[in-house]
């Protein structure tokens, strides 16, 4: 397949970022379906919920720490082979995981998916600019990207909820199938782009003091959200919550998420300093 010309359109290139957004969609639901599940999965396994939370929190310690050498290592690689090679081993987690015989098999499934989901959203964040022009990267990132807060409203709820009511197993079964299926899809509408991204152009004074603030705020919110994301359904049965109810509370809090998408994607490009700051 031939290369994008880097100064096509969002509206001809729709297709790509769509795709770019369910590959997001099932990455956010995979790293973040363990969070409505965890007294069940500790329950079958006789382990308790601090521990196993710890399917949370490793798999983001595993994306923290390896993104960027994972990055740099794969910079060589033809984007779209290992963006689909990425999607592939989402399959191979869930279905390990879905089979697991033990927490050491959990675990081991989960490891799987900590390391493909420390080099997805490289790969994803870093293909959206390469498919349109410059004026419109804002957009095409929030579209491309916009398959997380759908993985916030629809993937993670629905899970849970279907986990509560079939077992956990069942859950990452069907992420699992729905992976293998995502991954056709984006095969068939991801265009090739090249290795080499566009030309950058020079640095300009303190760009390196503004990317250790955008790195330091970014650390700052993932920590504040995931730190109770990650416990939420045991904080909500703890305070009374019904099983049943995990998963309408996880599908308002992404309901949150769309609506400040919507903002975004429509003032990113026009004023991003002030978009960030609301």
């Amino acid at each position: 397949m031939t290369s994008v010309d880097p100064g096509l359109s969002v509206r001809s290139n729709i297709g790509g970022l769509l795709a770019l957004a369910v590959a997001s969609c099932l990455a956010v639901t995979t790293e973040m379906l363990p969070i409505g599940l965890l007294p069940a999965i500790g329950s079958t396994f006789d382990v308790d919920t601090s521990t196993t939370g710890l399917l949370v929190s490793l798999y983001a310690v595993m994306v923290a720490t390896l993104a960027v050498p994972l990055t740099l290592v794969t910079a060589r690689l033809p984007r779209k082979p290992l963006l689909l090679t990425t999607v592939l081993l989402y399959v191979l987690s869930n279905a390990v995981v879905a089979a697991a015989p033990n927490f050491a098999a959990v675990a081991a499934g989960r490891t799987i998916g900590g390391l493909t989901h420390a080099l997805f959203f490289s790969l994803c964040i870093g293909y959206a600019p390469r498919l349109v022009e410059r004026a419109h990267v804002g957009r095409a990132l929030a579209i491309a990207t916009a398959g997380v807060s759908v993985g916030f409203v629809l993937g993670v709820p629905l899970s849970t909820s279907l986990g509560n009511a079939f077992g956990w197993r069942v859950s990452f079964g069907v992420l699992a199938v729905l992976a293998a299926g995502t991954l056709a899809f984006v095969a068939w509408l991801l265009p090739a782009v090249p290795r080499d991204g566009p030309a950058l152009q020079a640095r300009a004074a303190g760009s390196r003091r503004q990317l250790v603030a955008v790195v330091g705020s970014n650390a700052l919110t993932f920590v504040g959200q995931f730190t109770l994301y990650t416990y939420i359904s045991a904080a909500l049965l703890g305070a009374g919550a019904t099983p049943a109810l995990v998963g309408p509370v996880l599908l308002l809090c992404g309901a949150s998420g769309l609506v400040g998408l919507t903002f975004s994607a429509r003032t990113l490009d026009r004023s991003p300093r002030r978009t960030i700051l609301v």
